[in-house]
């Protein structure tokens, strides 16, 4: 089980990530203004990291820096996005988030490192989102993150995912749950 958590209730750009035992394993950092790669006004120059997300794992474990970057699949007044995980110039994991029409999500596709889909789920006030992995059967759940509770001072997240998925991994996924909440 891992925890991530908002650093502070006024600042809704960074998260920590913290295991079972309140040890911090890595954060999430939003940039003050993300920039897609295929952005047609651009605010960073041409190849910069400065409009990622930046996820850190601690240095006892990794010390490894990862980037979310984004770019859009069509130019449509809500447009489909698709998210990628890198750690240089490796592509680790990608998703696609579908809109229907409007704001309403289809779905958010997961293409790498597995094909599945992460799906929508909760009650009431409390948010959450099943992961599964395609089969050839349909899709079989193999984690979930989800809100402890429906009101909070802070946002707070509990990743029930496979721990043999990789903490990066685990990462993105609460990356796409803090971005599509």
């Amino acid at each position: 089980m891992i925890i991530v958590r908002q650093i502070s209730a006024l600042d809704g750009f960074s998260y920590e990530a913290v295991d079972a035992i309140e040890q911090r394993i890595g954060q999430i950092h939003w940039p003050w203004l993300a920039q897609a790669r295929n952005a047609r006004l651009r605010w960073h120059a041409e190849g910069s990291a400065a409009g990622d997300v930046r996820i850190h794992l601690s240095s006892a474990l990794q010390g490894d820096d990862f980037r979310v970057r984004h770019e859009y699949l069509n130019r449509r007044r809500h447009p489909d996005l698709r998210w990628t995980l890198h750690t240089g110039d490796q592509v680790l994991a990608a998703a696609d988030v579908r809109v229907l029409s409007g704001w309403r999500r289809l779905g958010v596709d997961i293409h790498a490192p597995f094909a599945g889909q992460l799906i929508r789920g909760g009650h009431g006030w409390r948010r959450a989102w099943n992961v599964s992995l395609q089969t050839a059967q349909g899709h079989q759940a193999i984690g979930s993150i989800e809100q402890p509770s429906a009101f909070m001072l802070r946002q707070t997240w509990v990743l029930h995912l496979p721990a043999d998925m990789g903490l990066p991994l685990q990462l993105f996924f609460a990356f796409l749950a803090l971005q599509l909440h």
